[in-house]
Protein backbone atom coordinates (compact mmCIF):
# COMPACT_ATOMS: atom_id res chain seq x y z
CA UNK A 1 0.00 0.00 0.00
CA UNK A 2 3.05 2.32 -0.29
CA UNK A 3 2.62 4.83 -3.07
CA UNK A 4 4.94 4.06 -5.99
CA UNK A 5 7.53 6.79 -6.81
CA UNK A 6 5.70 7.40 -10.09
CA UNK A 7 2.56 8.34 -8.16
CA UNK A 8 0.61 5.55 -9.83
CA UNK A 9 -1.96 3.83 -7.62
CA UNK A 10 -1.56 0.06 -7.47
CA UNK A 11 -4.87 -1.25 -8.76
CA UNK A 12 -4.50 -4.71 -7.19
CA UNK A 13 -3.93 -3.20 -3.75
CA UNK A 14 -6.91 -0.88 -4.08
CA UNK A 15 -9.08 -3.78 -5.18
CA UNK A 16 -8.39 -5.37 -1.79
CA UNK A 17 -8.53 -2.22 0.34
CA UNK A 18 -11.69 -0.66 -1.10
CA UNK A 19 -14.09 -3.53 -0.24
CA UNK A 20 -12.60 -3.75 3.24
CA UNK A 21 -13.21 -0.06 3.89
CA UNK A 22 -16.71 -0.32 2.45
CA UNK A 23 -17.46 -3.22 4.79
CA UNK A 24 -16.27 -1.19 7.78
CA UNK A 25 -18.15 1.94 6.70
CA UNK A 26 -21.43 0.01 6.52
CA UNK A 27 -21.00 -1.05 10.17
CA UNK A 28 -19.52 2.14 11.57
CA UNK A 29 -22.84 3.66 12.75
CA UNK A 30 -23.14 0.85 15.31
CA UNK A 31 -19.58 1.34 16.55
CA UNK A 32 -19.37 5.12 17.05
CA UNK A 33 -19.82 6.35 20.63
CA UNK A 34 -19.83 2.86 22.13
CA UNK A 35 -17.76 1.42 24.96
CA UNK A 36 -16.68 -2.11 25.71
CA UNK A 37 -19.04 -3.70 28.22
CA UNK A 38 -16.93 -6.03 30.35
CA UNK A 39 -17.44 -8.08 33.50
CA UNK A 40 -13.76 -8.86 34.13
CA UNK A 41 -10.70 -6.65 34.52
CA UNK A 42 -7.34 -8.30 33.80
CA UNK A 43 -4.55 -6.42 35.58
CA UNK A 44 -1.64 -6.57 33.14
CA UNK A 45 1.73 -7.83 34.32
CA UNK A 46 3.32 -5.74 31.59
CA UNK A 47 1.62 -2.58 32.87
CA UNK A 48 2.45 -3.22 36.52
CA UNK A 49 6.11 -4.25 36.16
CA UNK A 50 8.79 -2.35 34.24
CA UNK A 51 6.22 0.18 33.10
CA UNK A 52 8.76 2.02 30.98
CA UNK A 53 8.94 -1.01 28.68
CA UNK A 54 5.19 -1.54 28.38
CA UNK A 55 3.79 -1.61 24.88
CA UNK A 56 7.00 -2.47 23.07
CA UNK A 57 6.34 -4.90 20.26
CA UNK A 58 9.29 -7.10 21.18
CA UNK A 59 8.06 -7.65 24.75
CA UNK A 60 6.21 -10.87 25.40
CA UNK A 61 4.64 -11.18 28.85
CA UNK A 62 3.57 -14.78 29.14
CA UNK A 63 1.02 -14.50 32.02
CA UNK A 64 -0.80 -11.71 30.16
CA UNK A 65 -0.86 -13.59 26.89
CA UNK A 66 -1.95 -16.84 28.52
CA UNK A 67 -4.75 -15.13 30.44
CA UNK A 68 -5.98 -13.26 27.36
CA UNK A 69 -6.11 -16.51 25.38
CA UNK A 70 -8.16 -18.17 28.12
CA UNK A 71 -10.56 -15.23 28.40
CA UNK A 72 -11.04 -14.98 24.62
CA UNK A 73 -11.52 -18.70 24.12
CA UNK A 74 -13.89 -18.85 27.07
CA UNK A 75 -15.90 -15.92 25.64
CA UNK A 76 -15.62 -13.87 28.82
CA UNK A 77 -16.08 -10.12 28.46
CA UNK A 78 -12.97 -8.32 29.75
CA UNK A 79 -10.71 -5.29 29.61
CA UNK A 80 -6.93 -5.28 30.11
CA UNK A 81 -6.11 -2.83 32.91
CA UNK A 82 -3.18 -0.86 34.24
CA UNK A 83 -2.70 0.77 37.64
CA UNK A 84 -4.65 3.87 36.60
CA UNK A 85 -7.79 1.88 35.75
CA UNK A 86 -10.96 1.99 37.85
CA UNK A 87 -11.38 -1.50 39.31
CA UNK A 88 -14.93 -0.70 40.48
CA UNK A 89 -16.22 -1.02 36.90
CA UNK A 90 -15.70 -4.80 36.99
CA UNK A 91 -17.23 -7.72 38.85
CA UNK A 92 -13.97 -9.67 38.90
CA UNK A 93 -10.35 -8.54 38.94
CA UNK A 94 -7.74 -11.08 37.81
CA UNK A 95 -4.08 -10.82 38.85
CA UNK A 96 -2.31 -13.35 36.62
CA UNK A 97 0.60 -15.45 37.95
CA UNK A 98 3.26 -12.86 38.84
CA UNK A 99 1.67 -9.59 40.04
CA UNK A 100 3.56 -8.12 42.98
CA UNK A 101 1.16 -6.26 45.27
CA UNK A 102 2.62 -3.21 46.99
CA UNK A 103 0.92 -1.30 49.78
CA UNK A 104 -0.93 1.06 47.45
CA UNK A 105 -2.29 -1.72 45.26
CA UNK A 106 -3.17 -3.80 48.34
CA UNK A 107 -5.26 -0.98 49.79
CA UNK A 108 -7.00 -0.38 46.44
CA UNK A 109 -7.90 -4.05 46.10
CA UNK A 110 -9.12 -4.27 49.69
CA UNK A 111 -11.43 -1.30 49.08
CA UNK A 112 -12.61 -2.90 45.82
CA UNK A 113 -13.50 -6.16 47.60
CA UNK A 114 -15.17 -4.27 50.46
CA UNK A 115 -17.40 -2.67 47.80
CA UNK A 116 -18.51 -6.06 46.49
CA UNK A 117 -15.76 -6.81 43.97
CA UNK A 118 -14.18 -10.24 43.57
CA UNK A 119 -10.52 -11.12 42.95
CA UNK A 120 -8.76 -14.09 41.34
CA UNK A 121 -5.06 -14.56 42.17
CA UNK A 122 -2.90 -17.24 40.54
CA UNK A 123 0.65 -18.46 41.17
CA UNK A 124 2.81 -15.82 42.83
CA UNK A 125 0.29 -13.00 42.47
CA UNK A 126 -0.53 -11.45 45.82
CA UNK A 127 2.56 -12.93 47.49
CA UNK A 128 5.56 -11.24 49.06
CA UNK A 129 8.38 -12.45 51.28
CA UNK A 130 6.06 -12.55 54.30
CA UNK A 131 3.22 -14.38 52.56
CA UNK A 132 -0.13 -13.26 51.17
CA UNK A 133 -0.99 -9.58 51.01
CA UNK A 134 -4.64 -10.48 51.68
CA UNK A 135 -6.58 -12.74 54.02
CA UNK A 136 -7.46 -15.50 51.57
CA UNK A 137 -7.96 -18.24 54.15
CA UNK A 138 -4.55 -19.89 53.74
CA UNK A 139 -0.88 -19.50 54.61
CA UNK A 140 2.06 -19.80 52.21
CA UNK A 141 4.99 -22.16 52.71
CA UNK A 142 7.08 -21.29 49.66
CA UNK A 143 7.35 -22.57 46.09
CA UNK A 144 7.38 -26.29 45.37
CA UNK A 145 10.85 -27.83 45.02
CA UNK A 146 9.59 -29.61 41.88
CA UNK A 147 10.96 -26.95 39.55
CA UNK A 148 9.94 -28.93 36.47
CA UNK A 149 6.33 -28.97 37.55
CA UNK A 150 3.87 -30.94 39.66
CA UNK A 151 0.32 -32.26 39.30
CA UNK A 152 -3.05 -30.58 39.86
CA UNK A 153 -6.33 -32.30 40.78
CA UNK A 154 -9.05 -29.68 41.34
CA UNK A 155 -12.30 -30.29 43.16
CA UNK A 156 -14.86 -31.98 40.86
CA UNK A 157 -16.68 -28.78 39.88
CA UNK A 158 -13.45 -27.25 38.55
CA UNK A 159 -12.11 -30.26 36.65
CA UNK A 160 -11.76 -30.56 32.90
CA UNK A 161 -14.05 -33.01 31.18
CA UNK A 162 -13.35 -35.97 31.56
CA UNK A 163 -10.03 -35.56 33.44
CA UNK A 164 -10.46 -36.96 36.95
CA UNK A 165 -6.81 -37.76 37.64
CA UNK A 166 -3.91 -35.42 38.52
CA UNK A 167 -2.86 -33.28 35.55
CA UNK A 168 0.81 -32.37 35.02
CA UNK A 169 1.20 -28.58 34.94
CA UNK A 170 4.82 -28.08 33.69
CA UNK A 171 5.48 -25.37 36.29
CA UNK A 172 5.71 -25.62 40.10
CA UNK A 173 2.87 -24.67 42.41
CA UNK A 174 2.98 -22.43 45.44
CA UNK A 175 2.59 -24.51 48.60
CA UNK A 176 -0.30 -23.39 50.81
CA UNK A 177 -2.21 -24.82 53.76
CA UNK A 178 -5.72 -23.76 54.67
CA UNK A 179 -6.73 -21.78 57.74
CA UNK A 180 -10.41 -20.89 57.31
CA UNK A 181 -10.74 -20.96 53.52
CA UNK A 182 -12.35 -23.61 51.31
CA UNK A 183 -10.04 -25.91 49.33
CA UNK A 184 -10.07 -25.93 45.53
CA UNK A 185 -8.29 -29.27 45.23
CA UNK A 186 -5.05 -31.14 45.82
CA UNK A 187 -1.48 -31.13 44.50
CA UNK A 188 0.48 -34.30 43.73
CA UNK A 189 4.27 -34.43 43.47
CA UNK A 190 6.03 -36.45 40.79
CA UNK A 191 8.24 -39.25 42.11
CA UNK A 192 11.18 -36.97 41.38
CA UNK A 193 12.00 -33.73 39.61
CA UNK A 194 13.40 -34.56 36.16
CA UNK A 195 17.08 -33.56 36.13
CA UNK A 196 20.30 -35.02 34.63
CA UNK A 197 20.64 -37.04 37.86
CA UNK A 198 17.01 -38.19 37.88
CA UNK A 199 16.02 -39.23 34.38
CA UNK A 200 12.57 -39.93 33.02
CA UNK A 201 11.96 -40.76 29.39
CA UNK A 202 8.98 -38.42 29.49
CA UNK A 203 8.94 -34.70 30.28
CA UNK A 204 7.91 -35.58 33.81
CA UNK A 205 8.04 -38.50 36.20
CA UNK A 206 4.64 -40.02 37.12
CA UNK A 207 2.67 -38.60 40.01
CA UNK A 208 2.91 -40.17 43.41
CA UNK A 209 -0.24 -42.04 44.50
CA UNK A 210 -1.06 -39.66 47.35
CA UNK A 211 -1.35 -35.85 47.41
CA UNK A 212 1.50 -33.86 48.95
CA UNK A 213 -0.68 -32.28 51.63
CA UNK A 214 -0.84 -28.78 50.15
CA UNK A 215 -4.01 -27.25 48.70
CA UNK A 216 -4.38 -26.57 44.98
CA UNK A 217 -6.16 -23.34 45.79
CA UNK A 218 -8.49 -21.65 48.22
CA UNK A 219 -11.52 -19.41 48.25
CA UNK A 220 -12.65 -17.09 51.01
CA UNK A 221 -15.06 -14.19 50.77
CA UNK A 222 -14.28 -12.18 47.66
CA UNK A 223 -10.91 -13.87 47.05
CA UNK A 224 -10.11 -16.96 44.99
CA UNK A 225 -6.53 -18.20 44.77
CA UNK A 226 -5.08 -20.95 42.55
CA UNK A 227 -1.68 -22.32 43.55
CA UNK A 228 -0.42 -22.91 40.01
CA UNK A 229 0.50 -20.14 37.53
CA UNK A 230 -2.15 -21.58 35.27
CA UNK A 231 -2.07 -18.88 32.60
CA UNK A 232 1.67 -19.39 32.07
CA UNK A 233 1.09 -23.15 32.08
CA UNK A 234 -1.54 -22.84 29.36
CA UNK A 235 0.63 -20.51 27.30
CA UNK A 236 3.42 -23.08 27.51
CA UNK A 237 1.56 -26.34 26.91
CA UNK A 238 -1.73 -25.34 25.28
CA UNK A 239 -3.49 -28.33 26.87
CA UNK A 240 -7.27 -28.36 26.52
CA UNK A 241 -7.60 -29.64 30.09
CA UNK A 242 -5.66 -26.62 31.39
CA UNK A 243 -7.94 -24.31 29.42
CA UNK A 244 -11.07 -25.89 30.84
CA UNK A 245 -9.74 -25.79 34.41
CA UNK A 246 -8.80 -22.12 33.98
CA UNK A 247 -12.27 -21.32 32.61
CA UNK A 248 -13.92 -23.16 35.50
CA UNK A 249 -11.79 -21.32 38.06
CA UNK A 250 -12.65 -17.95 36.48
CA UNK A 251 -16.36 -18.81 36.49
CA UNK A 252 -16.07 -19.89 40.13
CA UNK A 253 -14.34 -16.63 41.05
CA UNK A 254 -16.89 -14.59 39.07
CA UNK A 255 -19.68 -16.13 41.12
CA UNK A 256 -22.45 -15.62 38.56
CA UNK A 257 -23.29 -16.59 34.97
CA UNK A 258 -21.16 -15.08 32.21
CA UNK A 259 -22.51 -11.95 30.56
CA UNK A 260 -22.56 -13.71 27.17
CA UNK A 261 -23.20 -17.37 26.42
CA UNK A 262 -23.18 -18.53 22.81
CA UNK A 263 -23.13 -21.64 20.68
CA UNK A 264 -19.96 -20.50 18.90
CA UNK A 265 -17.14 -23.03 18.59
CA UNK A 266 -13.83 -22.52 20.40
CA UNK A 267 -12.44 -20.38 17.59
CA UNK A 268 -15.38 -18.00 18.03
CA UNK A 269 -15.17 -14.67 19.84
CA UNK A 270 -17.96 -12.68 21.48
CA UNK A 271 -17.73 -9.07 22.65
CA UNK A 272 -20.35 -6.58 23.78
CA UNK A 273 -20.36 -2.83 23.32
CA UNK A 274 -22.85 -0.41 24.87
CA UNK A 275 -24.20 2.78 23.31
CA UNK A 276 -25.59 4.73 26.25
CA UNK A 277 -26.98 7.59 24.15
CA UNK A 278 -29.01 5.21 21.98
CA UNK A 279 -30.01 2.73 24.72
CA UNK A 280 -28.65 -0.28 22.91
CA UNK A 281 -26.04 -3.01 23.15
CA UNK A 282 -24.11 -4.22 20.12
CA UNK A 283 -23.05 -7.84 20.24
CA UNK A 284 -20.14 -8.77 17.99
CA UNK A 285 -19.77 -12.44 17.03
CA UNK A 286 -16.64 -13.52 15.19
CA UNK A 287 -15.38 -16.81 13.84
CA UNK A 288 -12.40 -17.60 11.62
CA UNK A 289 -9.58 -20.13 11.46
CA UNK A 290 -6.21 -18.52 10.66
CA UNK A 291 -3.64 -20.84 9.09
CA UNK A 292 0.09 -20.62 9.75
CA UNK A 293 1.66 -19.96 6.33
CA UNK A 294 5.07 -18.48 7.09
CA UNK A 295 7.28 -16.26 9.22
CA UNK A 296 8.32 -12.71 8.39
CA UNK A 297 10.49 -10.54 10.59
CA UNK A 298 10.31 -13.18 13.29
CA UNK A 299 6.51 -13.05 13.38
CA UNK A 300 4.13 -15.80 12.25
CA UNK A 301 2.07 -15.05 9.15
CA UNK A 302 -1.44 -16.39 9.72
CA UNK A 303 -3.82 -15.27 6.98
CA UNK A 304 -7.54 -15.97 7.02
CA UNK A 305 -8.39 -17.38 3.60
CA UNK A 306 -11.51 -19.48 4.17
CA UNK A 307 -14.60 -18.32 6.03
CA UNK A 308 -17.01 -21.03 7.15
CA UNK A 309 -20.65 -20.01 7.52
CA UNK A 310 -22.04 -20.99 10.93
CA UNK A 311 -25.79 -21.38 11.29
CA UNK A 312 -28.26 -21.28 14.16
CA UNK A 313 -26.00 -19.73 16.80
CA UNK A 314 -27.89 -19.61 20.11
CA UNK A 315 -27.16 -16.58 22.30
CA UNK A 316 -28.04 -15.85 25.91
CA UNK A 317 -27.15 -12.30 26.89
CA UNK A 318 -27.44 -10.52 30.22
CA UNK A 319 -30.06 -7.83 29.64
CA UNK A 320 -29.46 -4.30 30.84
CA UNK A 321 -33.11 -3.26 30.79
CA UNK A 322 -36.37 -4.14 29.08
CA UNK A 323 -35.55 -5.35 25.57
CA UNK A 324 -37.72 -3.88 22.81
CA UNK A 325 -36.04 -5.39 19.75
CA UNK A 326 -33.18 -7.61 18.60
CA UNK A 327 -31.87 -7.17 15.04
CA UNK A 328 -28.99 -8.32 12.86
CA UNK A 329 -27.20 -5.21 11.67
CA UNK A 330 -26.50 -3.64 9.27
CA UNK A 331 -28.93 -6.01 7.53
CA UNK A 332 -31.85 -4.92 9.72
CA UNK A 333 -33.29 -8.43 10.11
CA UNK A 334 -35.50 -8.70 13.20
CA UNK A 335 -34.64 -11.72 15.38
CA UNK A 336 -37.28 -13.30 17.63
CA UNK A 337 -36.27 -13.05 21.27
CA UNK A 338 -37.41 -13.96 24.76
CA UNK A 339 -36.50 -12.15 27.95
CA UNK A 340 -36.53 -14.05 31.23
CA UNK A 341 -34.62 -14.07 34.52
CA UNK A 342 -32.64 -10.99 33.55
CA UNK A 343 -31.40 -12.44 30.25
CA UNK A 344 -32.43 -12.11 26.63
CA UNK A 345 -32.26 -15.23 24.47
CA UNK A 346 -32.25 -15.38 20.67
CA UNK A 347 -30.75 -17.26 17.75
CA UNK A 348 -28.49 -15.67 15.12
CA UNK A 349 -29.30 -17.33 11.76
CA UNK A 350 -25.80 -17.09 10.26
CA UNK A 351 -22.32 -15.94 11.19
CA UNK A 352 -19.78 -15.70 8.40
CA UNK A 353 -16.61 -14.18 9.78
CA UNK A 354 -18.39 -11.42 11.69
CA UNK A 355 -21.94 -10.57 12.64
CA UNK A 356 -23.32 -7.69 14.69
CA UNK A 357 -26.58 -7.91 16.65
CA UNK A 358 -28.33 -4.82 18.01
CA UNK A 359 -30.22 -5.23 21.27
CA UNK A 360 -32.44 -2.18 21.93
CA UNK A 361 -33.83 -1.23 25.33
CA UNK A 362 -36.71 0.87 26.56
CA UNK A 363 -35.55 4.45 27.00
Amino acid sequence: DHLHPTGKIDASTMAIIAPAYKWVADREPWCIDTGNHAEIGLLSVEAVTQTGLAGRAERSVIPDEGAIRVLLEGQFTFDVLDLESDFALYRLLILPDTIVVDDILRDRIKAYVAGGGRVLLTGKSGLNAQGFAFDIGAVWHGTSAMAGGDFLLPIPTLRADPVNDPLFMYLPSEQISLTDGSSLGEVFDPYFDRTPRHFSGHVNAPSQPDPNGFAAGVTKGGFTYLSHPIFSCYHMAGAVAMLEIAENVISHALGQPKMIRTGLPRAGRATLRHAQAKSRDILHLLHATPALRGHLGGQPIQPIQDLVTLTGIAVSLEAHGTVTAVKSVPEGVVLPHAQTNGRVNFTVPTVRGHQMVEVSYTV
